[in-house]
């Protein structure tokens, strides 16, 4: 039995316990929040008997097994390194961090231990968008689209100490989901966005072209804009030897037109979720690599930040990563 406490305990933290109770051979053993009505309510609510509001005494805590941090951006940093210096398996919603130099360091201690280490990118885990992946063949341009309706000025995600704004806390999301199903690494970035509306003065909207090293382009615009009526708040297409596919309606509904004649359309459901917790659970239970490893979550923010940069210095940004690990960027103006 694996045993799982949760550090967070609002959206996020009744999602994922949602999802582990759906899971054999796992136990929500504790809720933490700092807020502890909040832990109080979930633990109610999943039947479970400790709740906490200092992440201390889950990190303390001798029976539990893995950690999901799901806690606000800011907290992210010290939660993770503190459930990684206690020995226990590690779950992180994203983004890793508010900044790369945070996400970057978290990524080393993760390196130096034997504990699983698992980011939370949904999108990975959902069957239509393996399925669109694998209907293309090689790939060749993907345009993610992630618009949301503004965000109030009070939620503490479109702060900047607290989450950073939209672009940053779903930014990475889609710029997770350009590297999945391009299917390599991105080496530099051009993009036009700032903040056009948000009082808080965070980045609100942004679209960002990408180059990767396999010469296959990504795009993806993101913002609070507004929903798109048609396509919903998620959408994407890619292109590739083997034809094209669509996505829309949160990821939901798949279009397929093959060079082969194939046309269809394809319906599925917001799996992710489910599927993202049963690897992981799985992984620790068989003790096998992690399903999204920790660099997953470091380049994303790096290509996130990269994107802001260029746009409020109207330059290209180059993107690679060193031998050690760390991804570094670098400016470049014409």
């Amino acid at each position: 039995m694996i045993k799982v406490a949760l550090i967070g305990c609002g959206e996020m933290g009744r999602t994922h316990a949602t999802c582990l109770a759906r899971l054999p051979g796992v136990k929500l053993l504790a809720c933490c929040d700092i807020d502890v009505s909040k832990a109080q309510e979930l633990c109610h609510n999943f039947s479970v008997d400790r709740y906490c509001s200092d992440s201390g005494d889950i990190f303390r805590d001798p029976e539990v097994d893995a950690v999901y941090v799901l806690s606000r951006t800011d907290a992210h940093f010290a939660d993770c390194l503190q459930t990684l210096q206690s020995g226990k398996h590690l779950f992180i919603e994203k983004p890793l961090a508010l900044d790369l130099d945070q996400a970057q360091q978290i990524a080393r201690a993760a390196r130096r231990t034997d504990r699983l280490v698992m980011v939370g990118f949904k999108f990975r885990f959902y069957r239509l968008i393996e399925r669109a992946r694998r209907c293309v063949g090689k790939p060749y341009l993907a345009a993610v689209q992630i618009l949301d309706d503004p965000w109030p000025a009070d939620f503490w995600a479109n702060q900047q100490d607290k989450g950073g704004g939209n672009v940053i806390s779903q930014g990475v999301h889609g710029a997770d989901l350009l590297r999945y199903l391009l299917q390599s690494e991105p080496t530099a970035v051009y993009a036009v966005g700032g903040n056009y509306h948000q009082k808080t003065g965070v980045v609100d909207n942004l679209n960002a072209v990408f180059r990767f090293a396999n010469g296959s382009s990504g795009s993806l615009v993101v913002g609070d804009c507004g929903r798109a009526v048609l396509q919903g708040k998620f959408s994407c297409n890619l292109a590739g030897e083997a034809g094209t596919v669509d996505l829309d309606q949160r990821f939901t509904r798949l279009g397929i037109q093959l060079r082969d004649g194939t046309l269809r359309i394809e319906n599925g459901e917001e799996d992710g979720f489910f599927l993202e917790n049963q690897a992981f659970i799985e992984a620790i239970d068989k003790k096998l690599a992690s399903p999204c490893a920790v660099e997953n979550g470091v380049m994303a923010q790096a290509m996130i930040k990269a994107a802001i940069d260029s746009a409020q210095h109207d330059a290209v940004v180059e993107i690679s990563r060193d031998l050690s690990g760390s991804v570094n960027l670098h400016s470049r103006t014409y």
